[in-house]
């Protein structure tokens, strides 16, 4: 079914009697089709198919980037780790002073997951500041938005990646709170960019002062002689969900610290990950030309995740 393409304009008409009357004029465009499927998304209180959903255009989250969002894999129809990412977004909602009751979370996500038949998948759960305020300077209003997606999962390389180390630098800490999963990703979304410009899969970006940090879209972790390794909370790093649970069950424990490029170059084997993913081994960093032959322990890391998960 095809649906009509229309655009609002804003007409300012100097000739009329009040120079500073707006007229709201609609413009046809085109009939196009609307790529569509069957699949729901729960939009504040209402399940709408993925071609009806959308947030009101005066949303923060829409305007701004103004919230908060979890990407949490759904293992056998039941969402893994779900604790451990409610209690990441709320510190999330707290660093960024959103006031929002997630207490019907649970109940949304598991019928989302019904209504979708998803058993393996992801939910990714947005949490927006809502709408109110005057330019960056938030309202009183207490009207946070949710919306909440229900996926298959996306395609996942099933041979090791390239990883590109990227121009783009990590915003430091000071400037936004590393643990706090927002909706501003666009350091991510460049740096993920310049690595596909690049013909890699993923990218790696240091802090302002060259220590490794982390990937645009993943935790980073290596290994040299025989020893596990990967950057510290200390580093400025997400803390992601899956990294946590590495470092928790890797029988010879993993060495946190502030570390150089100079390390990645030296390793013997880097692997990254995070819940789509879980673990994806490295073949060569670029644009240095780094190689690595070993894969051995990013497979046994991703064996050890599969079996906790129940998959």
């Amino acid at each position: 079914m095809g649906v009509m393409l229309w655009v609002l304009v804003f007409v300012l008409e100097f000739s009329s009697p009040s120079p500073n009357t707006y007229h709201l004029t609609a413009v046809h465009i085109q009939d196009k089709p609307m790529q569509a499927n069957n699949y729901f998304t729960y939009v504040n209180g209402l399940l709408l198919q993925e071609g009806q959903a959308g947030l009101p255009i005066a949303d923060r989250g829409l305007k701004f980037g103004d919230g908060v969002y979890e990407t949490i894999r759904v293992v056998n129809g039941r969402p893994y780790c779900f604790h451990k990412h409610m209690e990441r977004l709320a510190i999330s909602l707290k660093l960024l002073k959103i006031n929002a009751d997630t207490s019907s979370l649970p109940k949304i996500c598991d019928d989302l997951l019904l209504k979708n038949n998803i058993t393996q998948g992801t939910l990714r759960i947005m949490i927006t500041r809502g709408i109110g305020g005057t330019g960056y300077l938030p309202g009183k209003e207490n009207n946070f938005g949710i919306v909440v997606e229900a996926l298959p999962l996306p395609k996942i390389p099933e041979s090791p990646i390239d990883l590109y180390l990227s121009n783009w630098r990590k915003i430091p800490k000071e400037c936004l709170p590393a643990a706090a999963k927002t909706m501003q990703g666009l350091s991510s979304t460049l740096a993920r960019m310049e690595a596909e410009e690049n013909g890699c899969f993923e990218a790696v970006l240091l802090a302002t002062d060259g220590h490794i940090c982390e990937c645009s879209s993943s935790n980073i972790f290596w290994v040299k002689n025989g020893q596990l390794y990967t950057p510290s909370l200390d580093a400025g790093i997400l803390a992601g969900t899956t990294r946590d649970s590495i470092i928790e069950l890797w029988p010879s424990g993993v060495i946190e610290g502030i570390f150089n490029i100079e390390e990645l170059e030296n390793a013997d084997e880097v692997f990254v990950t995070n819940v789509v993913w879980t673990a994806l081994p490295v073949k060569k960093l670029m644009p240095m030309g780094t190689e690595y032959k070993s894969h051995e322990v990013c497979k046994e890391v991703k064996e050890m995740l599969f079996k906790e998960m129940g998959n």
